[in-house]
Parts: structure tokens; C-alpha cells; sequence
């Protein structure tokens, strides 16, 4: 392949259907806009207008990369070129490539494409469209070259390599896939569906964010208090309960369409995700570069023994492309078992991470910590709840309970939930979240550092924070115990820094 290659020209169509699939949404909105205003057909023209132009624009574009884009191999490196007016030019070893992934869009399996991500630790290469047979050709070609001893350079391999020395690609689950590790139903998918509490969080913005709550209900109740019947409140009832029945409708079939016949295969070195309904996604983990792990629990999932499962990687480089095949992948964190038995999950991290052992968390936040987890919020709350009360809405003072409520019981779970647990060399790190419960889950040579924060009224009160960093994506994820114990917090300090010396300084910051 030292000639230079291009994409397959449906990229042309796969973009613009990308971009059709973007724009539609917003420019519905707008129409149904015009026509609550009763000017639906000016609308329609002004939309449809619009939305022809950006397509013929963003189809200008297209082409213009289309035709400055080409990859070859040359010299053991991949490389790719592109550019709309300035053309960049970027190669990758091919001994450091980790893996070629996949996707397939609704417009990409129509026309028999792929969407391919070549990864290394340091760079990606994204191709936007190539046929199958280029997929294969490719495979092909880098699995030779990363395996052989000698290949002597400018050559071109596609006349030179035979297929019987070639490992063939292959969707289906064969050995250089790895074993089926866990995989979700349809039943999961739906249970998934139901203990998401995503929905209800929409639910309750959508409610209080609406002219129907600050427009009907509020002025129904508040005002006409004495007109109030039965019948007109089981109404307005049946309407937010419709609301609520539509907006988990619509989750569940996202859901369903992006988890679809979710599956992970296991080896010895990494993980293959394969996923998607209308979309089709194939990613590949190495284990090597997992850089933690973290289960995650809401109250729901919690109630039903069920739990959500992560990992975070660490990456060196941003996609090429917004439309990366990732969207798992957001900074650097992948869903790995997106709906699983509580106590199915340590018997599946032993096969696949071995090092890791799960250990429950110890409660340690001091019952003279609660007060600083509500303090300042609750303030902040009285105070705005009070001035728009005052001057802007009458009625502001009941989202205002509504919030501080929310941040009393936010304040006594952390107080109850936040802990970690130390072994050898692994920390769990556990704290409460607004909605669920999150562990994290730590190897001490994937620290980057730890910091106890303690100010002057943190050390009078013997508390202090701990903050512990690891690398996630291009940057990197904090992980914070917030107001605990003085003497836990040395404890993770000194079970982190180094055996060999040093001294017991710790970072010591105002805040």
C-alpha cells in the first residue's frame, strides 16, 4: 500500500447524513415555533431554506477533504493526509498500534462502510468511510507488518503478501477476539431502562423548568385555592404523569438502539466492546492502559442489586473527528458493563483484572463534618430563594425548599457514605452522589499524586481533605473524601508516598 489510497466516496454521503441527522431536530423546533405563531408556512420556507444551504455548504466542504485526504503505508509507519486548505500530514508507528476499531452508522451499513480508528498509545488515525474489502486489506497488511521480523521498506505490500500469511478480519466471536465475557439481553436492556434514573432527572427539570408548572399548576393551586376540584387536579395529574410516561419512552429506545446486543470479549491482553442497532460500534480495551476502575450505583439499581461498571483510560491525543465512533469514550471513560448482578461483578473483574480486589469501602466521615456539607449551600439557596421571592416571582420559595431539602439529604448521605479502604496497593475510594453512590477503584503505580488539603479551621476541627489524581483520558480525574478524619487522611498519605525515604510533609492549602 505505498501508493496512495483514498476513502470511498460514500464519506460524501455518510457526512451528509450525519449532518441531515444533526440539523433536523433543531429546525423542526423552529418550525412548530411558527406555527404556534400561525405563521407555519413562512416558517417552513425560511427552514427549509436554511437547511438546504447549510447541506450545499457543508457538502463543499466534504468534497474539498474528500479530495485532499489519502493513506498509504511507507517505511513501517501508516500515514495520513488531509486538510481543507492547509494539508496535515500524520503517521503512526505501525509496531505501536493497539487496535482497529470500528463503526457503522445506519448510512455506513447501507452502503457496505466502515468507520475505522487505528489506536496507538500516543495517536489515532480516523478514517471516516472505507469499503470492506479496504478494511480487510488493511487489517490484513498492518497485522503483517507489526508481526513479521524483517519487512524491508517502500514496499508495495498489497502485490508482494499472500493471504494464506494473513490473519483475515472477522465480526464474529473467533480467538483472537476472545472469550464472551458478559453480554446484555433484552430483558437487560429493559431492566436497564427502568433503574436509569436519567429519565426521571429530565422528568423533574422538564417540570419545573415548563411555563406548565409556573403558568397552570402554581396559579391553579395558588390562586384559585378556593375554586380548587377534583377533577381538574386528577387532569392536570394525568398530563405530568404523560410527560413523564413520554420522556421515559424516548430513553428507553435510545437505550435500546445504542446498547444493542452489547458484548465484551475478554483475552489476556485486552477487551473488544461490540454494540449498536442502527449504529455499530466495535472497540477494543487494552488492558495495559486502564488506568482505574469505578462501579457506580443509584438508589435504584441499588434497591434491585444491580449495579453500573467503568473504566478510564488514558489517551495522549483528541480524535480527528467530532463523529469519533467513541461515545463511550467521553475523557477518556468507557462503560464496560453497563447493567450488572452486584454479585456477579467481582467474579467478572477476576478474569479480566486479576490485580484488582474490589474491597468494600470503610465509612469514615465524623458525625462533627455533616454541618460543613450543607452550610454555604444552604445559605446560598436561602438567600436567592429570598430575593427572586422578593423581587422577581412570588412563588420562587418553593423550588427554594425544594433545593434545600434536597441539600439536607445530600449533606447526611455523605456523611453516612463517604469512605475508602486501603490494601497493599489498591484504594477504594467511595462518596455519595446527588443521585447514586460511587467506588473507584485504584492500583498505587496508577497514581499520579495525592494531596491532604487541611486549613487553619480544618485543623482545629482535626479534618482534612484528601485528593487523589489519576490519569483519565488527555487529563486527568480527581478523586476526592471530603472533611474527613485527620489521621485517615495520613493514613492514605503515607500508605501512598514512597517507602524509601522522604519525609511526612503533606500538601497543605487554604481554601
Amino acid at each position: 500500500m505505498s501508493k496512495k489510497n483514498r476513502l470511498h466516496k460514500g464519506t460524501l454521503a455518510t457526512k451528509a447524513f450525519k449532518r441531515l441527522t444533526n440539523l433536523a431536530f433543531p429546525l423542526l423546533i423552529y418550525s412548530f415555533i411558527g406555527l404556534s405563531d400561525g405563521e407555519f408556512l413562512q416558517t417552513f420556507l425560511i427552514t427549509l431554506t436554511i437547511f438546504i444551504l447549510l447541506m450545499m455548504i457543508g457538502f463543499v466542504f466534504d468534497l474539498i477533504k474528500y479530495i485532499r485526504t489519502a493513506y498509504y503505508i511507507e517505511n513501517n509507519r501508516f500515514i495520513l493526509k488531509s486538510g481543507l486548505i492547509i494539508r496535515k500530514e500524520k503517521d503512526i508507528q505501525i509496531s505501536r498500534i493497539q487496535s482497529i476499531d470500528t463503526a457503522e452508522s445506519l448510512a455506513h451499513r447501507l452502503l457496505k462502510l466502515s468507520k475505522v480508528t487505528i489506536q496507538t498509545p500516543g495517536k489515532n488515525i480516523l478514517l471516516d468511510a472505507i469499503s470492506l474489502k479496504q478494511l480487510e486489506e488493511i487489517t490484513q497488511q498492518l497485522y503483517d507488518l507489526n508481526t513479521a521480523i524483517e519487512v524491508p521498506t517502500n514496499i508495495d505490500i498489497s502485490d508482494n503478501v499472500s493471504e494464506e500469511t494473513l490473519a483475515k478480519p472477522d465480526t464474529s466471536s473467533t480467538p483472537s477476539e476472545g472469550d464472551l465475557l458478559y453480554q446484555l439481553s433484552i430483558t437487560d436492556l429493559i431492566k436497564l431502562t427502568l433503574l436509569n434514573t436519567s429519565a426521571i432527572r429530565s422528568f423533574i427539570v422538564f417540570f419545573f423548568a415548563s411555563s406548565f408548572v409556573s403558568n397552570i399548576l402554581i396559579d391553579f393551586v395558588f390562586e384559585q385555592s378556593d375554586q380548587i376540584l377534583r377533577v381538574p387536579i386528577l387532569v392536570l395529574l394525568f398530563i405530568a404523569l404523560g410527560i413523564f410516561a413520554m420522556i421515559y419512552l424516548f430513553s428507553a429506545v435510545i437505550t435500546i438502539i445504542k446498547q444493542y446486543h452489547f458484548r465484551v470479549f475478554s483475552t489476556d491482553t485486552q477487551l473488544t466492546i461490540k454494540r449498536g442497532l442502527l449504529e455499530t460500534n466495535s472497540q477494543t480495551i487494552v488492558l495495559d492502559n486502564v488506568q482505574s476502575l469505578e462501579e457506580k450505583q443509584n438508589w435504584l439499581m441499588k434497591l434491585c442489586g444491580f449495579t453500573f461498571f467503568s473504566l478510564s483510560i488514558a489517551t495522549h491525543e483528541q480524535e480527528d473527528e467530532a463523529d469519533s465512533n467513541k461515545e463511550n469514550d467521553t475523557n477518556g471513560k468507557i462503560v464496560l458493563f453497563p447493567l450488572v448482578k452486584t454479585d456477579q461483578l467481582t467474579s467478572l473483574i477476576e478474569s479480566c483484572f486479576p490485580e484488582y480486589h474490589l474491597a468494600s469501602a470503610k465509612l469514615v466521615t465524623p458525625k462533627r463534618s455533616i454541618r460543613r456539607f450543607i452550610q454555604f449551600q444552604l445559605l446560598f439557596f436561602i438567600v436567592i430563594a429570598t430575593v427572586i421571592s422578593k423581587f422577581f416571582w412570588i412563588y420562587a420559595w418553593i423550588p427554594g425548599i425544594i433545593l434545600i431539602l434536597l441539600t439536607l439529604l445530600f449533606g447526611y448521605l455523605s456523611y453516612k457514605l463517604n469512605g475508602y479502604a486501603l490494601s497493599e496497593n489498591e484504594v477504594t475510594f467511595q462518596v455519595a452522589k446527588t443521585f447514586s453512590i460511587k467506588r473507584t477503584y485504584l492500583l498505587k503505580e496508577r497514581i499520579l499524586t495525592m494531596k491532604v488539603n487541611q486549613h487553619p479551621l480544618l485543623k482545629r476541627a482535626a479534618l482534612a481533605k484528601v485528593s487523589c489524581f489519576s490519569a483519565q483520558g488527555q487529563l486527568s480525574q480527581e478523586n476526592q473524601l471530603k472533611f474527613i478524619d485527620d489521621k485517615d487522611a495520613f493514613e492514605l498519605f503515607n500508605w501512598f508516598k514512597p517507602k524509601n525515604g522522604g519525609h511526612d510533609d503533606y500538601e497543605s492549602n487554604k481554601s
